[in-house]
């Protein structure tokens, strides 16, 4: 919430309005980073997932665009009706977030509404329950924990972050060295 509050604190305007909803979402774990899936706008994300073919698709070591494909608007749904809204279902990919394994405490998603003081103060939040529940996300958890018995998570979890560090050391030398060759060709004596 404190990110999503900054957030909204540079886009204030006058009379401005804003309504956060925290909502349970799905984070793949991949060599690359981080594949993120969020079901908004249903009670029960990801409820109507078919979880007998999806779990094929969480195997360790498949392709991931094949998993964040089934989780999709089009994806493994146990029938068109089920399915959601293509604009409900928001996706993405991080390369570069850091994992720290702590439980998220699943028994409440609230919505939090901005209220103003005035000006001259950052904006206040009031929260309030919704019926979001995150039983369709622990399904595909189950779907993939079937899938694996005796899966470690904090090891994936240290692999994760362990390649992701190795990432960043890499970006850093890469630019350091095309750093230092921008350097040398700023020095260089212009040919005539």
């Amino acid at each position: 919430m404190d990110s999503a509050a900054r957030v909204a604190e540079n886009w204030r305007k006058q009379g401005s309005e804003f309504v956060v909803i925290e909502t349970p979402g799905i984070g793949l774990l991949t060599s690359g980073g981080l594949i993120l899936s969020v079901d908004f706008h249903a009670a029960i994300p990801f409820d109507g997932l078919n979880l007998q073919v999806l779990s094929t698709m969480l195997r360790i070591g498949a392709d991931p665009m094949r998993a964040l494909t089934a989780l999709s608007a089009t994806g493994v749904w146990k029938s068109w009706d089920v399915a959601p809204d293509p604009n409900s279902i928001v996706q993405g990919f991080d390369p570069w977030i850091s994992v720290d394994g702590s439980p998220i405490d699943g028994s409440d998603y609230p919505a939090h509404r901005s209220f103003s003081d005035g000006s001259r103060y950052a904006l206040g939040w009031r929260a309030s329950s919704t019926s979001t529940s995150p039983h369709g996300v622990d399904g595909v958890v189950a779907a993939f924990q079937a899938q694996h018995p005796g899966y470690d998570q904090q090891y994936a979890i240290h692999e994760h972050n362990r390649l992701r560090e190795s990432r960043v050391e890499r970006l850093m030398r890469d630019m350091k060295s095309g750093a230092d060759d921008l350097k040398d060709l700023l020095n260089r004596e212009p040919e005539v």
